[in-house]
This record gives C-alpha cells, sequence and structure tokens, in this order.
C-alpha cells in the first residue's frame, strides 16, 4: 500500500501543477478514481468518496457537480468557469481522503480494501448485523478448523 500512496502522491503533485484548471481537475478525479478502487464506475466513485465524511449528503451533491463538469469537459471539451470551484472541492474532498490513507485510518492494505470499506454504507443497524454475522462465522471456523 505505501507504494501505492506513494504513486498517488506523485499523480497529485503533477495534478497540481498543471496550469490548464481543467487538466488538474481530470487528474484530480482520476486520483479519486483510484484511491477507492472505482475506476469509471462514477456513481460508485462518488458514493465512496463521500463515505468517511460527515456531510455525507452535501459532499455528494459537490461530488454530483464535479461528475457532471468531468463529463461535459471529457465529452465535449468545452472549458468552464465552473472548473476551477469545483477543482477547489475536489482537491479538499481528496485532500482529507489522502490524509486517512497515509495514517491509515481504516486499517487498509490497498486500494480496493479501502474503496470496499467505502462501499459497505452507512446505516449502523445494518453494518452492525454484519458484524454479528461475521463474528459468528469466525467463531464457529476457530472452534471447526478445517482439517
Amino acid at each position: 500500500m505505501k507504494s501505492d500512496v506513494e504513486d498517488v502522491f506523485v499523480r497529485y503533485a503533477i495534478a497540481l501543477d498543471q496550469t490548464d484548471f481543467d487538466v488538474s481537475f481530470l487528474h484530480l478525479w482520476g486520483i479519486l478514481e483510484k484511491v477507492t478502487d472505482s475506476v469509471g464506475r462514477y456513481d460508485e466513485t462518488i458514493k465512496r468518496a463521500a463515505w468517511p465524511f460527515r456531510g455525507r449528503d452535501i459532499i455528494r451533491e459537490y461530488l454530483e457537480c464535479a461528475r457532471q463538469r468531468r463529463n461535459s469537459y471529457v465529452h465535449s471539451f468545452r472549458s468552464s468557469q465552473e472548473t476551477e470551484p469545483l477543482l477547489h472541492i475536489l482537491k479538499a474532498v481528496l485532500d482529507r481522503i489522502l490524509m486517512r490513507l497515509v495514517r491509515d485510518d481504516f486499517n487498509s492494505g490497498s486500494f480496493e480494501e479501502f474503496g470496499r470499506l467505502c462501499a459497505l454504507g452507512t446505516n449502523l443497524k445494518h453494518l452492525k448485523k454484519e458484524r454479528k454475522r461475521y463474528d459468528t462465522a469466525v467463531r464457529f471456523l476457530t472452534r471447526n478448523p478445517e482439517p
């Protein structure tokens, strides 16, 4: 994971070094897809990227605007005054996610694991039920290991 995070920070530095906001924006969006293990699945990228935040709903709205901007640029090559503010929002979201990855807040060994964690959802009742099922499976397998 360490080398993957280092590679992402190199990409991040390159993205921020761009003089064209649209190019920088596209680079940052690509990094967001990479760290959430959701390349090409934009709904999933937004869902996973918003997961670690308290204000998930507003983050999802901002990221949805960012996705629309990304699609508009990629499919029509039109630059826009909207890119710069969305670039700053995207950078702020990515900064928080990257810091969590550096600190390994979620004890994830890869972007794939981090992405799966962020895909779990936010319904605590459901998560606790799933945890109980996993705990039951672990207890069972501990008492009854395979020969």
